[in-house]
């Protein structure tokens, strides 16, 4: 399952590369589901892989947290790529430090965005917005909001949660989890 999964390359990505490790000439079956995975019912040990890019920041994270391991198969993988909020000077050193870098690769995606998505909806944070550019009665919605939780607070919640996984701080506010499920 891949929660917020925009356009679906990871979940495809995801699709083959388990039909490549299985020698499967069968191709990958997805089904999308526009829903608010907290208020969803997923089905119990469903899951052999649960993944979260820059999703679980939008959500109560021990509630996301709870609701996805409940999903997940004996022996699935939990996979987030999380952002936090910078609390320390460390985080703003490391922060700083990265701003050439996002400079870059931010302002590549920008000039991107402007010559290749013209017409599609932008969006703002804290804002509530349509996932679909036609809201309907029964559309999805999905409030963008900046991250809440430093990473230390991620560390320490998932540490009581999920004790085992392990979390990495990457550059431009990002943490990544990988839990595997036969741990607990």
């Amino acid at each position: 399952m891949d929660v917020g999964c925009g356009t679906g390359a990871l979940a495809r990505d995801l699709a083959r590369a388990r039909a490549t490790r299985a020698n499967s000439t069968e191709s990958a079956r997805i089904r999308y589901i526009e829903a608010d995975v907290l208020n969803t019912d997923l089905a119990p040990e469903a899951y052999d892989v649960v993944a979260c890019l820059a999703t679980v920041h939008h959500m109560p994270f021990v509630t996301a947290i709870n609701k996805l391991l409940g999903a997940l198969a004996p022996g699935g993988v939990l996979l987030f790529l999380g952002l936090f909020r910078d609390s320390t000077p460390t985080d703003l050193a490391v922060s700083l430090a990265a701003v050439p870098a996002e400079l870059a690769v931010g302002g590549t995606f920008r000039i991107r965005c402007l010559l290749c998505d013209r017409g599609r909806p932008r969006t703002t944070l804290n804002k509530t917005i349509p996932t679909t550019s036609k809201p309907t009665a029964t559309t999805a919605q999905l409030t963008l909001v900046e991250p809440q939780m430093t990473i230390s607070e991620v560390r320490n919640q998932t540490a009581a949660l999920l004790p085992g996984c392990s979390i990495h701080r990457h550059l431009f506010w990002r943490y990544s989890l990988v839990c595997c499920k036969s741990a607990y």
